[in-house]
């Protein structure tokens, strides 16, 4: 089972994190999903194929009373006249993660199996 959860921000070119238009606490990510392993050789485990599956949960807190305009195809933050309780850009992605992983690993071996362990 794979979940993550954290912080994210944006950083806009020739600018400061400090400078970000979006709140740094309250901006953030969550992810669940599941993964398997699988070893590529018979009788190594020295190259692996991990893949799987998750749901990503991105949002953005916008500061400063903000909202998005699409200005002739470029997306830009502007300023809006009246107060916002709250402005918040949020994403949901479905990922289908796909990756190699090197290295050595302890077989285990007991009566009615074996495993290779990662550790």
């Amino acid at each position: 089972m794979l979940f993550v959860i954290g912080f994210n921000n944006a950083i806009i070119e020739g600018e400061k994190l400090d400078d970000s238009p979006y709140k740094l606490g309250g901006s953030g990510f969550v992810e669940l999903g599941w993964n398997w392993k699988t070893r590529l050789f018979k009788n190594s485990n020295f190259v692996r194929i991990k893949y799987g599956f998750s749901f990503m949960w991105n949002k953005l807190d916008i500061k400063d009373n903000k909202y998005f305009v699409n200005n002739e195809g470029e997306i830009t933050l502007e300023d809006l006249p009246y107060n916002l309780k709250k402005a918040k850009f949020r994403t949901t992605s479905l990922v289908f993660p796909l990756h190699f992983e090197f290295g050595p690993s302890k077989k285990i071996e007991r009566n009615t199996y074996f495993r290779y362990s990662t550790h």
